[in-house]
């Protein structure tokens, strides 16, 4: 008799446990990321003198989960063709940084960073950046 409650509670407890996998991120991490990003302004409320500008808030929100971008990102994505105005969407994949090697990375595999701005007049852009 003494046996089966325990059983039961086992199997609770591992259909109910939340396994977190190294190379993943957690929704509510995400909830809490995005949360800090809409009060930095990039839901599209901030407007910033170069939309690259937008990418230090961005990496100073990220560097408080131990997240960081797992690429560079290059210049010629914020670039337009002379006399146009500048917009644009691209994605950057996100890493945790690993806590045994300092320059080693660990791929995040269900999330990345979405950016996307838009020149509203010269040295207005709004940009949106959240975590997808």
């Amino acid at each position: 008799m003494n046996t089966m409650p325990r059983r039961v509670a086992t199997r609770y407890l591992r259909k109910t446990a939340v396994v977190h996998k190294p190379d993943r991120l957690l929704p509510a991490t995400r909830k809490k990321i995005n949360d800090l990003l809409r009060r930095q302004g990039l839901d599209g409320n901030h407007r910033f003198e170069k939309a690259q500008h937008a990418l230090g808030p961005i990496q100073d929100i990220l560097e408080q989960f131990g997240i960081v971008f797992e690429q560079m990102i290059d210049a010629h994505k914020f670039s337009a063709p002379f006399g146009e105005m500048a917009q644009g969407q691209f994605y950057v994949p996100l890493a945790y940084k690993d806590p045994t090697a300092p320059d080693a990375l660990i791929p995040i595999t269900n999330a990345q960073l979405t950016f996307s701005f838009t020149e509203l007049q010269q040295y207005r852009f709004e940009v949106i950046a959240y975590i997808a």
